[in-house]
């Protein structure tokens, strides 16, 4: 018996043994070894998107590579058949972790500047697929400001995106300018979505549930969540310029039980800069500033409705507020830099 069982071993071991020798088994061997090929998605000159497109039998498997920066914001959807799946990886291997993550989706900062993996895999039916691949611009405000001017163009139905970050509660308010005035809509729709995919503006003309004040081009809004921001500029059926303002106010809070605040700053020459302070229907609002030099001072709510316009009225205002809703302080300077305080009661 134990003669059998030991003849039964040394059969089993040579069989195993011609099998690994043999050219069937190397070139599986050397399959699973040697690493899928890698293609490498790069952008054109000014784009912070690109689209690919190919088609996979069942059960296979694309690797795309592109580069980013630390810190950058990736956003990449694959659309495909059924059972289709997106894998995103550091180069060495390890997954990325994001905001979004789904068999399709993904969106997320990169943790580091290099190259990182776009596995796209089918499932058990192949056929056509498009992968979307987004690294919006990274807007960020210099020193002591409160807003930025950025500039661009496109070519019709083409898109341009851009990222910014900002705190909950905060205002964004963004506005966008185009070379096509005569055009409705101004030639370009405005998109805006959070990182976790929250969606403030869809691009169509829309009622603003935050008491803001839009158009197809336009935004102002209370932020829901503190996050990264995606602005999204879409040419419609013909190429266009166009400058975006981005304004993210400074908030005026006051102190428990308190009912007046003050800030000092200076503001660059033909300048400005933004505060936010909220306040209800029927209180009386005064706001003064106090400058070394000449500055205007516009005050506006969120609804779009103007208290001052800043228009040779001096830099105080007194007033019964119309509506609760936050309202926009803004200080202009003129011709030259000016150092200031602005002080706000509301009671």
């Amino acid at each position: 018996m134990i003669k059998h069982a030991w003849k039964l071993i040394l059969i089993s071991a040579i069989a195993i043994s011609l099998m690994i020798g043999s050219p069937a088994a190397a070139t599986m061997a050397g399959a699973a070894e040697k690493p899928a090929p890698l293609t490498r998605i790069n952008f054109a000159s000014g784009a912070t998107s690109a689209t690919v497109t190919g088609r996979m039998d069942a059960n296979g498997r694309t690797r795309y590579v592109l580069r980013a920066g630390v810190r950058q914001l990736l956003d990449v959807t694959l659309t495909g058949p059924d059972g289709a799946s997106l894998v995103v990886r550091r180069r060495n291997g390890t997954l990325l972790s994001g905001y979004i993550k789904t068999s399709t989706t993904f969106r997320g900062h990169t943790p580091n500047a290099g190259d990182f993996i776009l596995d796209v895999y089918t499932g058990a039916r192949g056929g056509a697929y498009t992968l979307f691949v987004s690294i919006p611009e990274k807007v960020a405000f210099q020193p002591n400001t409160t807003s930025d001017l950025v500039e661009g163009e496109l070519a019709a139905y083409e898109s341009h995106e851009y990222s910014v970050r900002a705190a909950a509660g905060q205002v964004l308010d963004v506005s966008v300018e185009t070379d096509l005035a005569d055009t409705e809509g101004s030639g370009v729709q405005l998109i805006i979505f959070g990182s976790d995919g929250s969606v403030l503006k869809s691009g169509m003309s829309e009622a603003d549930t935050d008491g803001g004040s839009e158009s197809s081009s336009s935004f102002r809004g209370v932020l829901p969540l503190s996050q990264s921001y995606i602005l999204r500029v879409q040419a419609g059926d013909e190429p266009v310029e166009y400058s975006m303002n981005i304004v993210i106010p400074r908030c005026i809070s006051f102190a428990s039980g308190a009912y007046s605040a003050s800030d000092k700053r200076h503001v660059m020459a033909h300048s400005s800069l933004h505060y936010t302070a909220w306040g209800r229907a029927g209180q009386t609002m005064t706001v003064e500033v106090d400058a070394n030099k000449p500055v205007q001072l516009i005050i506006y709510g969120m609804d779009g409705d103007v208290l001052m316009s800043g228009m040779g009225e001096g830099a105080t205002f007194k007033g019964e507020l119309p509506s609760s809703q936050d309202y926009l302080l803004v200080v202009r300077a003129a011709d030259a830099t000016a150092s200031y305080k602005i002080t706000v009661t509301i009671k």
